[in-house]
């Protein structure tokens, strides 16, 4: 059995609530938000119309968006910069191999064991620097693409509608 929260009804003619019945309802519905509980809980605990609450809900849902859009945007920007370096070590190491492999050519030419790695070296390294091409070329995770351009974060702006109460 579950116990309804107590609002203090106003008789009233109806219409919108006051100010300090507004901000007192507001409360109340943010501490359930908080919990993670449902719109339709929320409504059944508390007494409050189910519509009202889903307008809360969604405006709290809303501003948690907008508040997680910087910190999700600088989160991939890090992360891009990230595998970029981890390219950039991961080319030059087997750049450095490709030229022992090359100093080996040298010293046994007739070997095709040392031409067969050579060859695979060169292919890793050639998908390293069109994985980094594509990870520099794409304008999704770009400082500028959000800051100049005033695009809004796709996935952020995804999520939101998805997120309705």
């Amino acid at each position: 059995m579950q116990i309804q929260e107590q609002i203090v009804k106003v008789k009233s003619k109806g219409g919108r609530p006051s100010k300090n019945k507004q901000l007192e309802i507001r409360k109340i519905l943010e501490d359930h938000f908080e919990k993670g509980e449902s719109a339709s809980h929320t409504s059944q605990v508390t007494g409050i119309n189910i519509k009202t609450v889903s307008i809360y809900f969604n405006e709290f849902t809303e501003s948690l968006v907008e508040s997680s859009d910087t910190d999700f945007i600088t989160r991939m920007i890090v992360a891009k910069e990230f595998a970029l370096y981890r390219l950039d070590i991961a080319i030059d190491e087997l750049e450095k191999q490709r030229l022992r492999i090359e100093k080996m050519i040298e010293l046994h030419p007739n070997r095709p064991k040392w031409l067969d790695l050579r060859l695979s070296l060169i292919m890793k390294t050639a998908k390293l620097h069109l994985l980094k091409f594509e990870i520099e070329a794409n304008p999704r995770y770009s400082r500028w693409y959000y800051q100049d351009n005033n695009h809004k974060n796709p996935l952020v702006k995804f999520w939101s509608r998805r997120i309705r109460f």
